[in-house]
């Protein structure tokens, strides 16, 4: 504790302020979120199809929608999935593990994570280059 007991306090005060602050942000962007969808109705919050097995021989885990591309639509695919594939046999039958896109038949897909182009570079915005200044190699 410092010898004035003033700072302690201020800094007190200073703190809670820093915090109630963050709340009332936090607060305002749900709220704003709240609004967005209250203003799109018909935005679909869950799907209309229920998860189904996957698809694997002999596998009895609950699969993940996996879309086969059709370009002529806006999403890329179609409505529903066209299979349903677990974590496990995904990457295997040539499915993205993180949007279930098919890529396969892509080198870069097939030897690389499991995850597509667009997927990798979503994680790769996420981590910034910031973090690995720091080290000389």
């Amino acid at each position: 504790m410092s010898e004035n007991p003033k700072l302690d306090a201020d800094a007190f005060y200073a703190q809670q302020e820093r915090e109630h602050n963050e709340m009332l942000d936090q607060i305002e962007v749900e709220r704003e979120e709240q609004e967005w969808f209250d203003a799109n109705e018909d935005y679909p919050t869950e799907p209309e199809w229920e998860a189904q097995p996957c698809q694997h021989e002999g596998c009895t885990a609950m699969g993940n929608p996996c879309w086969l591309p059709e370009f002529d639509k806006p999403e890329g695919h179609g409505d529903e999935p066209d299979m349903w594939y677990c974590d496990a046999h995904m990457h295997g039958s040539g499915f993205c593990r993180g949007c279930g896109t098919f890529w396969g038949g892509i080198e870069s897909f097939d030897f690389g994570s499991g995850f597509c182009e667009h997927c990798e570079s979503e994680f790769d915005d996420d981590f910034d280059d910031e973090y690995y200044d720091d080290f000389d190699y």
